[in-house]
């Protein structure tokens, strides 16, 4: 694979990184329960949080977000599929896993996920040329 070629590989799988933080932002649910329900969840030691430092909360960039689901639903709905397991679904498991989820051969699934970020990559490419202007009726 040439630099170029990877190169886009890169900026596409941090985009899509940055796109299944995006879909999943602001999830609605119970809160997660980090201390004892009785009273000594409510104690705090005369120095404080000493052993806990605040966790590093990861934002996604909301407009690339947007626009990669905008992206995405150019996408074929086998691709969409592939691409959503591999990065929302299940993030952490290898291709082989994902392509027994879904029913299809490795070598199909990672063909078309191939096919995908390389579609996506000339997707964000002609919108990066072109910008995001709306096109006049003239």
């Amino acid at each position: 694979m040439d630099r170029a070629k990877q190169a886009g590989t890169t900026l596409v799988q941090e985009k899509l990184i940055n796109w299944a933080l995006w879909c999943e932002w602001g999830l609605v649910g119970p809160p997660i329960q980090t201390k004892a329900a009785s009273a000594e969840g409510e104690y705090v030691a005369e120095l404080g949080e000493v052993y806990d430092p605040p966790e590093p909360v990861l934002e996604p960039n909301m407009l690339e977000g947007e626009k990669m689901e905008m992206l995405l639903r150019e996408l074929p709905e086998l691709q969409r599929r592939l691409i959503k397991a591999k990065y929302v679904s299940f993030p952490y498991q290898r291709h082989h896993s994902n392509a027994q989820k879904l029913r299809i051969s490795l070598d199909r699934f990672e063909t078309e996920l191939r096919n995908a970020t390389e579609r996506l990559g000339r997707l964000w490419n002609r919108e990066a040329k072109n910008g995001s202007q709306p096109v006049s009726a003239s």
